[in-house]
């Protein structure tokens, strides 16, 4: 132990908080070379810090809600103005940050700690000892997984500000990001991420699970049960990747499968709804000759609204399967990726050869109201709050803001602390 750690006091989380680092890295096959890299990088960082913290300003920038970016780009994109626009219908004042290393170091977003701390976590440290000297806020809200940051917020605060950290997917084994949970409250989708955290063997920190969001699902009742499809012909929905899926072999493979089907069911149509990001290939190369193919650019309408136009969806794996069966449209998974979203638990059908695909189609259009119910139930194990996920958000942040607490479920600790700072 270094004497910088002993002096600290609360030593035993920047112990336990270094280790389960290092064992993270493990777990993600990373060597003892890599983990000597990533602590150099902290070093250097922290060493950066120190030269560009800046002493407490006089005056604070006061606000209910400090929204933090996870990222630059995450701020370009502007995914969270409808959510922004809610807190303050809720009479919330707000204040953005980005973190962006670049940003931090032209701003000189950092101050010093209150207490001597290990060069390794210093930038880190010192960025929380910035926010806590600079804005007066009831809610610091922050997004990115695995930022330790709200470790040293939760240490250093006077104020009992709350740190609430937002879930932006269904957590699940996919990132080994999510083991990090040392926050007051985590808002995550519904019971499928409170069952993952609460399952998972090695994690570091403690708070309160509530479920509510995401913020990004529009908080629309109209549209939201599904009807009988008017039109005679039969209609599926293909949800194409983003670019780095769609040069794999893999994927090209599966949309030879959907075209030969569509050659031998001349009355079905498909939809292809492409991702926001991708090219739509080879359906684009399609569609000016083949009538059955209609192709929705990234932004023409919603997963939601193009799911209630069809009978079923076709799709390799992807956090798309959530829009789609909120409408309680049924799903076909296409290919051998693992199963995170647990589709087999709720009777998803799922494709392995393209012999199957034609059965497993038959399959759920002969029971196509059991298979919109297992639909709803595999949405509703994953989020929980189906008609209005953004107001179930602002409701949770505005009791916190207004009574400093909220119910929550606590997580179970998978990382035993010797100690702490409250």
């Amino acid at each position: 132990m270094s004497r910088n750690e002993e002096q600290s006091p609360f030593s035993d989380v920047l112990r336990e908080l270094d280790t389960f680092l290092a064992g993270r890295l493990r777990t993600r096959g990373k060597g003892r070379a890599s983990a000597s890299r990533k602590s150099a990088a902290l070093v250097w960082k922290g060493i950066l810090s120190f030269f560009l913290q800046r002493k407490k300003t006089a005056g604070l920038k006061v606000c209910d809600v400090l929204l933090v970016h996870p990222s630059r780009k995450s701020y370009l994109q502007g995914r969270k103005e409808s959510f922004i626009e809610a807190l303050r219908s809720k009479g919330m004042t707000i204040e953005e940050i980005v973190e962006d290393d670049d940003l931090l170091v032209r701003g000189r977003l950092f101050s010093p700690p209150p207490c001597r701390i290990p060069l390794r976590f210093r930038w880190h440290a010192s960025h929380a000892a910035y926010l806590l000297d600079n804005y007066q806020f009831k809610v610091i809200i922050t997004e990115r997984n695995g930022w330790i940051v709200p470790t040293f917020l939760k240490a250093f605060r006077q104020r009992q500000e709350k740190v609430v950290h937002l879930a932006h997917s269904v957590l699940t084994a996919e990132s080994s990001n999510y083991g990090y949970y040392d926050y007051d409250y985590y808002a995550v989708f519904g019971p499928s991420s409170y069952e993952y955290l609460s399952n998972l063997e090695f994690s570091f920190g403690n708070c309160l699970v509530s479920y509510a969001g995401p913020y990004f699902f529009n908080d629309a009742v109209q549209g939201l049960s599904v009807s009988p499809i008017e039109q005679n012909e039969l209609t599926l929905l293909f949800l194409a990747p983003g670019p780095s899926y769609e040069q794999e072999y893999g994927y090209h493979e599966k949309c030879a499968w959907i075209k030969r089907w569509l050659e031998s069911n001349k009355a079905a149509r498909l939809i292809v709804k492409v991702h926001p990001r991708g090219s739509g290939q080879p359906w684009e190369a399609l569609r000016d000759d083949n009538t059955q193919v209609c192709v929705l650019s990234g932004n023409d309408v919603s997963l939601s609204q193009a799911a209630l136009q069809c009978d079923l969806v076709l799709t390799g794996y992807t956090n798309a399967v959530i829009d789609v069966t909120r409408v309680g449209v049924p799903f076909i998974l296409l290919g051998d990726s693992p199963d995170y979203f647990s589709s087999e638990r709720f009777f998803m059908p799922r494709v392995l050869l393209e012999e199957h695909l034609a059965p497993a189609i038959e399959a759920v259009l002969k029971d196509k109201s059991v298979y919109s119910n297992n639909a709803f139930q595999f949405y509703s194990y994953h989020v929980e709050n189906r008609t209005a996920p953004l107001k179930s958000l602002v409701d949770l942040l505005d009791e916190i803001v207004t009574t400093g607490s909220a119910d929550g479920a606590p997580v179970p600790q998978r990382f035993k602390r010797v100690g702490g700072v409250e």
